[in-house]
């Protein structure tokens, strides 16, 4: 299994409740065009968990040969949009972290 589809296998229940499928975060992501055709699908979804669903499915679709640049997008996607946090699940790049699901689960 490739880097990408590995990270959103391994993580796919943090990812899908830390994820802020936000307007901002969309229009970043619009930029890569193997994900911008599944955006209005996103868009269409009606609560987060379903949005981010279709959002994570698609990235375990991408191809081998585009993995890399596509993860290295979605990475910058979540830092320009506020959501570091959820970077670093993809790339470790600072110390800040989703909440635990111990402590999810406890709010």
């Amino acid at each position: 299994m490739t880097e990408l589809k590995n990270v959103v296998h391994t993580n796919f229940n943090i990812l899908l409740r830390s994820i802020n499928p936000s307007i901002e975060l969309l229009g970043e992501l619009m930029s890569v065009d193997i994900i911008k055709e599944h955006l209005p699908t996103v868009r269409r979804q009606q609560t987060l968990n379903e949005k981010n669903d279709v959002l994570l499915n698609a990235l375990t679709e991408v191809p081998t040969e585009f993995q890399k640049s596509v993860m290295n997008a979605v990475v910058a996607a979540l830092k320009s949009t506020g959501q570091e946090h959820v970077a670093n699940i993809f790339h470790r790049e600072s110390d800040k972290n989703t909440m635990s699901e111990t402590h999810y689960t406890g709010c």
